[in-house]
């Protein structure tokens, strides 16, 4: 009985100290804002499940890996909508690049 309660306090102490989802989700979410401007898409993936690791930890264990992975994942998500829609509108509208690029090309 006492050899059960020894294992379940050191089993508790190594799931307290366990920062895995918190890294993982740090370094998905870094890696989601480097693909953003070449596979939104992609960037979009990384980002959610950077995000869904974050708050996996958060519950597990709050802390600074916890925090850090949910904001990168939150900015990263922001950015990964907002760059597929704006493909999405610069694709139905092909005239609003030409004017950036006409007006590009005419700056001093």
């Amino acid at each position: 009985m006492r050899m059960k309660k020894e294992a379940e306090k050191k089993q508790s102490n190594i799931k307290d100290n366990d920062n895995s989802y918190g890294i993982s989700s740090s370094t998905l979410g870094i890696v989601s804002l480097m693909l953003l401007f070449f596979f939104p898409g992609g960037s979009l993936i990384l980002s959610t499940t950077s995000l869904i690791f974050s708050i996996k930890q958060r519950k597990i264990s709050p802390n600074g890996w916890s925090k850090a992975g949910l904001i990168i994942s939150i900015i990263g998500l922001v950015l990964a909508i907002l760059t597929i829609i704006s493909n999405i509108l610069l694709s139905q509208n092909p005239e609003i690049l030409a004017n950036v690029v006409s007006q590009s090309a005419n700056a001093p």
